[in-house]
């Protein structure tokens, strides 16, 4: 019998993995496989033309969400004066007017 062929006669060699890895492994291999079954759906409704009719009929609104929330637009900002003041230029407009009422005091 020669080296070859005492080599082919043996048992391929295995690793051993940490409980760690295997766990690691194992979710990325189901978060793969979940994907996977997302794309092979959207696959399907392409090919049957599903998902124009799905866009057609109940469409992505502008800001992602699923479906539209009856809300009252608020107003982040008020009339002075007929000018419309929002929180940032209140601000700015506080803020310079401290400024000068401290450089009044030092001078």
């Amino acid at each position: 019998m020669s080296v070859f062929q005492s080599v082919m006669n043996k048992a391929p060699a295995t690793v051993q993995g940490g409980g760690l890895w295997d766990s690691i492994n194992g979710g990325l291999n189901d978060a793969l496989n979940v994907w996977a079954k997302v794309e092979q759906v959207k696959a399907v409704k392409a090919s049957t033309g599903q998902d124009i009719i799905q866009a057609r009929v109940s469409p992505e609104l502008a800001n992602g969400a699923a479906i539209a929330v009856d809300q009252p637009q608020v107003s982040p900002s008020f009339q002075v004066a007929g000018v419309a003041m929002n929180k940032n230029i209140v601000y700015a407009t506080v803020g310079i007017l401290a400024a000068l009422a401290v450089l009044a005091k030092v001078r």
